[in-house]
C-alpha cells in the first residue's frame, strides 16, 4: 500500500477548522488559561510561602548558628572547617558590656569574623546600611539599638558614645541593620579587640551552622573529630533549620495535592470541550475518510488544533498568574504576619522551574485531554460518521401525566450518558479544586500558625541576675509565677 503524501492537505484542513470553529476555540482557550493560570499561581504562592517562612523563622533565631564551642583554639578551628555536616564556622570574640548615659541601657559589644558575620549572621538581619567596622573606633549596631539610644535617623560616621564605669567612650557608626531578635549587639572591629586584649583562646566562642537538617549529624562529627580542653563543651540550641525542612515538604505536598486537582479538573473541562467539539464534526471527519484521509490523519488534525490553542493560552496562563501572585501572595503573608518587627516578608518569590512546571503541566494536561477525541475522530468508519448521533440510549415510556418539562429536561441530561457523567465530573472537580484552595489560603492565618509554632500567649523574660530584685518583695521568677497563676483567667504558667 502507497503512502499518500498529502500533508498540504491536512495543513490547510487543520488550519480552517481553526478558523471555522471560533467559538469553540475560544472555550478551549479559556479553559487552557484558567489551568495554567491556577498552575502558576498555586506555585508561586507556594514557593514564595516556603521561603518568606524559612526565612522568619530564621531572623527571628538571629542567626544561622546553632552550635558553639567556647574558647577554642586554632588547631580545633582548622580540623572543624573540614566537617562534612558544617555549612558555616564563624568566630565571636567578646568585649566590654557599656551602658547609655543613664545606664538604663546594657550593650555588649563583640567582634565577628567575616564568616560569622557574611554567613551565618548576614542572612537573618535585613536592610543593611554601610560596612562592618575596620578602624579601631567604629562600630555597627542595629536599629532596634539605635532607637535605645536615642538616634532614630541614624547617618554613616556619626558619633555615637557610650559609657564603661561611667567613663565617655566615643565611637564612630560605620552602619546598621536591622534585627528581628531581641539582641543588642554592637559590632566592633578586629582593631578593637585586638587593642583591648581580648583574643579567641580566653574570650571567644566558635559559631558553628549545619547544612540544613544536618545539625545532629555535625554534632557527632564535631565530637569525634576534636578533642575538649578542660571544662570546653557544646552548646547546642534549638535549630529553625530543621523545621523549615519539615514545612517545606508539608507545603510542596500541600501544592501538589492541589495541582493535582486542577490537572483533573482542567482534564475535564478541556476534555469534554474537544469531545463535544469532535461529536459535532464527526460527519465531517467521515467524508475525509471517503477520500483517503488515514485515522492517524485525522487525529493529527485534531490534536494540532488543540496545541496551537494550548499555545496561545499557556502563555496567556502564565502571565495572569505571575501578575495575579504580587497580590495574592503579601495578603497570605499579611495573614500569617503575627509580628509588629515585620520578620515575615510579603516577597513573591518565582523560580525558573516554576513555570517550567506550569507549563509542562498544562501542556501534558491539554495533550491527554485531546487524545481520546482524536482516536474518536480517527476510528469511526465513513458509513457511521454519516449516520452518527452519539452514544445515545433511547427508551419507550409510557406515561399518563403527559410531558412534564421537567421530566423532559431530566431526561434530556442523561440521554447520552457518557457526556453527562463528563460534565458531572467537570463540576465536581472544579468545585472540588475550589473548595481546596480556599481551605489552603483559609489556613494561612495567625491563629493557625500560633496553635501549631506559638504554645504561649505571653513570654516574661528576667534579668541576667536576681540582684536587682533583692529589695523587692518579688525576688524571683517562681514568686512571678505564683502570682501570675493567680491572675483571673490565667491559663497554664510554666
Amino acid at each position: 500500500m502507497l503512502a499518500n503524501n498529502n500533508q498540504t492537505a491536512v495543513n490547510r484542513i487543520y488550519h480552517r477548522m481553526l478558523s471555522q470553529n471560533k467559538v469553540r476555540n475560544r472555550i478551549v482557550i479559556i479553559a487552557i488559561v484558567l489551568t495554567t493560570f491556577m498552575f502558576t499561581s498555586v506555585f508561586s504562592l507556594g514557593f514564595s510561602m516556603a521561603k518568606n517562612i524559612s526565612q522568619m523563622e530564621l531572623r527571628l533565631q538571629g542567626t544561622k548558628s546553632s552550635i558553639y564551642l567556647p574558647n577554642p583554639t586554632n588547631t580545633q578551628l582548622e580540623k572543624l572547617k573540614n566537617c562534612k555536616y558544617l555549612y558555616a564556622a564563624g568566630v565571636q570574640i567578646d568585649a566590654e558590656v557599656m551602658t547609655s548615659q543613664d545606664e538604663k541601657y546594657s550593650i555588649p559589644l563583640r567582634y565577628y569574623d567575616h564568616t560569622e558575620f557574611k554567613k551565618n549572621l548576614e542572612p537573618a538581619i535585613s536592610d543593611i546600611v554601610g560596612t562592618y567596622p575596620k578602624a579601631e573606633n567604629e562600630m555597627m549596631i542595629s536599629t532596634k539599638t539605635l532607637e535605645g539610644l536615642g538616634i532614630d535617623n541614624p547617618v554613616i560616621n556619626q558619633k555615637i558614645t557610650m559609657y564603661l564605669d561611667g567613663q565617655p567612650h566615643e565611637f564612630v557608626l560605620s552602619g546598621w541593620y536591622t534585627a528581628y531578635n531581641k539582641s543588642k549587639v554592637c559590632l566592633v572591629s578586629k582593631d578593637y579587640v585586638d587593642k583591648q586584649g581580648y583574643t579567641m583562646e580566653q574570650n571567644g566562642r566558635l559559631s558553628m551552622s549545619s547544612k540544613e537538617g544536618r545539625q545532629e549529624y555535625l554534632r557527632e562529627e564535631i565530637e569525634e573529630t576534636i578533642s575538649f580542653q578542660d571544662e570546653q563543651k557544646l552548646d547546642v540550641n534549638y535549630d529553625v533549620q530543621q523545621e523549615n525542612r519539615g514545612n517545606r515538604m508539608v507545603i510542596a505536598v500541600c501544592i501538589l495535592l492541589i495541582a493535582l486537582m486542577i490537572v483533573l479538573s482542567g482534564y475535564l473541562l478541556i476534555y469534554n470541550v474537544m469531545y463535544i467539539s469532535v461529536t459535532k464534526d464527526i460527519r465531517f471527519y467521515g467524508m475525509l475518510k471517503t477520500i483517503g484521509t488515514t485515522p492517524s490523519q485525522i487525529q493529527i488534525i485534531v490534536k494540532r488544533q488543540a496545541r496551537y490553542l494550548a499555545l496561545i493560552g499557556i502563555p496567556i496562563g502564565v502571565c495572569l498568574g505571575s501578575l495575579v501572585s504580587f497580590g495574592v501572595v503579601p495578603i497570605a503573608m499579611e495573614m500569617l504576619n503575627i509580628n509588629k518587627d515585620e520578620a515575615l516578608s510579603s516577597a513573591v518569590s518565582f523560580n525558573p522551574f516554576m513555570y517550567l512546571f506550569s507549563v509542562l503541566f498544562a501542556f501534558a494536561t491539554v495533550s491527554i485531554s485531546a487524545r481520546k477525541p482524536a482516536k474518536l475522530a480517527g476510528k469511526v468508519s465513513a458509513i457511521e460518521a454519516m449516520k452518527y448521533i452519539g452514544n445515545v440510549s433511547v427508551k419507550k415510556r409510557k406515561t399518563t401525566s403527559g410531558g412534564k418539562l421537567s421530566r423532559m429536561a431530566w431526561r434530556n441530561i442523561f440521554r447520552e450518558k457518557k457526556r453527562s457523567v463528563l460534565v458531572f465530573s467537570s463540576m465536581f472537580m472544579g468545585t472540588i479544586t475550589f473548595l481546596c484552595a480556599n481551605t489552603f489560603i483559609d489556613c494561612l492565618d495567625a491563629d493557625s500558625y500560633i496553635s501549631h509554632y506559638l504554645h504561649d500567649d505571653y513570654v516574661l523574660y528576667g534579668g541576667e541576675s536576681e540582684q536587682e530584685y533583692e529589695n523587692q518583695e518579688i525576688v524571683t521568677m517562681t514568686d512571678i509565677a505564683e502570682e501570675m497563676r493567680a491572675i483571673d483567667g490565667m491559663g497554664k504558667v510554666y
